[in-house]
């Protein structure tokens, strides 16, 4: 299965891998951006353009796939076949994207936008979008009449839609916790590898005080490709301890300076 990377650049080469997929869980394709978008921000149908496009991706965003997320603009997707016809010119770029989704969305959610020429006057947007343990991600305010404050977006297969109590009652629990005997279970070995290639320390900290720690931005360790956390179980009943993340002192001293 391909491995969707929330950062830039993607590429001819990686789209067109992109296009073997039909749309699901994790991949939407769109002919061309909404038709408010494309005229331009005088367009009376301009909120509700921004409005439909914020929807798209942050149902996305919500959806339960493990993997990163996709939206693309540009491409005729019948079902069978994907078709690239190219997107109108529109008068936004990524910093205008990443302002709209944090004023419209809380918590926010990472992406990256950007495009990718196809062949001459022929071009796909695509916005890749990061699978994230810190949803659901909830409407702030009201925008086109497409989207309204407190509702939680999310992708059933390949259709958006507003998540209800059970949906919800998912997004909030949580997917069950991996759980390991020891701080040095083996089982933990790929994953401290995976974070140390992030930059990121690794260690356990009890529950009682996760919640301080995140405030000092820190960061909940998840099973790679997953919402998981990790808990280390001790067989003697004291509390569990989750493990956490943390940049290295020294990033953090020269980020401070």
């Amino acid at each position: 299965m391909i491995s969707i990377d929330s950062e830039w650049p993607m590429n001819k080469q990686s789209l067109l891998e992109l296009l073997k997929y039909p749309e699901s869980t994790w991949l939407d394709w769109k002919a061309d951006f909404p038709d408010g978008l494309i005229r331009g921000a005088k367009d009376p149908q301009w909120e509700k353009g921004k409005g439909t496009m914020l929807k798209d991706m942050v149902a996305i965003a919500n959806s339960e796939d493990e993997r990163n997320g996709c939206l693309a603009y540009g491409v005729i997707d019948d079902g069978g076949n994907r078709t690239v016809q190219g997107t109108s010119k529109v008068i936004f770029g990524d910093a205008d994207l990443q302002q709209w989704v944090e004023n419209a969305f809380d918590p926010p959610f990472i992406f990256s936008y950007g495009k990718v020429e196809w062949s001459p006057g022929q071009t796909v947007a695509i916005v890749c979008i990061e699978h994230s343990p810190s949803y659901p991600h909830v409407c702030r305010r009201n925008i086109g009449e497409v989207i309204h404050e407190g509702q939680v977006w999310y992708r059933r297969g390949s259709k958006n839609t507003v998540a209800l109590h059970n949906e919800l009652k998912v997004m909030f629990l949580g997917s069950e916790p991996m759980r390991v005997p020891s701080p040095d279970d083996p089982l933990l070995d790929p994953i401290r590898e995976f974070y140390a290639k992030r930059d990121r320390e690794t260690s356990f900290v009890l529950l009682a005080r996760m919640d301080a720690c995140l405030a000092k931005g820190h960061e909940i360790a998840l099973v790679p490709g997953s919402r998981r956390k990790i808990l280390l179980v001790n067989s003697s009943n004291e509390e569990e301890s989750v493990l956490m993340l943390k940049r290295p002192q020294s990033n953090q001293q020269v980020k401070h300076k």
